[in-house]
């Protein structure tokens, strides 16, 4: 299980995000209740900004113990800058970029980031939909999404948009909710799709659960 609280780095520094990350996790772990607690990986959702790959600490944005970094891009159409950003924060610093959410983007440049390789989350809440189910069951079937994500803020909403993506996806979905450990590990190498090598660990349909912590 992975949680991913929003970094903005227009808005807060890398250094006031980690502390307030650490106080949600262990405000988190005291809250729960019951007996058998899920291991949960941090990481973060981080708005892609240009430049980005120069960010000292970056990595420390992934996921616990691995290289898997979640990218949430802006709303509107997005340029060569933030597309090169994307290029060297994998080349250059060696992550494996996610991008987030991709069911809320629009069609056309959707489809260019997953032209050039990159591997994509969706929503549970837009795979329940009718109205966007063919296209994202298009791109999970080509293998582009390796993440599920709940999009739950807060304490006001369940998993029942989860539990009803899991069951459209079908056995799949079985196969979802053990592969998707896997992908918070650290050998994980989003890269690897471009090679055809993450077939060989199994891991071409690969999910995650995204919880998202509020400190």
């Amino acid at each position: 299980m992975g949680a991913t609280p929003h970094f903005y780095a227009h808005l807060e520094t890398l250094d006031a995000f980690l502390q307030r990350r650490v106080k949600a996790a262990k405000l988190m772990y005291e809250t729960l209740s019951f007996e058998h607690v899920p291991t949960v990986k941090i990481g973060a959702e981080v708005f892609l900004c240009t430049g980005m790959e120069r960010m000292e600490g970056v990595e420390q944005l992934c996921f616990s113990e691995s290289r898997t970094l979640l990218i949430e891009m802006p709303t509107s159409y997005w340029g060569r800058p933030l597309i090169e950003t994307l290029l060297k924060l994998e080349e250059d610093r060696g992550l494996n970029v996610v991008i987030a959410h991709l069911d809320r983007y629009a069609h056309k440049p959707a489809e260019e980031l997953l032209k050039l390789g990159f591997r994509a989350q969706l929503n549970a809440d837009a795979l329940v939909k009718l109205h966007y189910r063919r296209r994202l069951l298009r791109w999970v079937r080509a293998g582009h999404i390796v993440a599920l994500g709940s999009d739950i803020h807060g304490c006001k909403r369940n998993y029942s948009a989860f539990l009803k993506a899991v069951d459209i996806l079908g056995n799949q979905g079985k196969d979802i909710m053990h592969i998707s450990e896997q992908i918070l590990h650290p050998f994980w190498a989003g890269s690897a799709h471009r090679t055809g090598e993450l077939c060989e660990l199994g891991l071409t349909n690969a999910r995650f659960i995204d919880l998202r912590l509020r400190a």
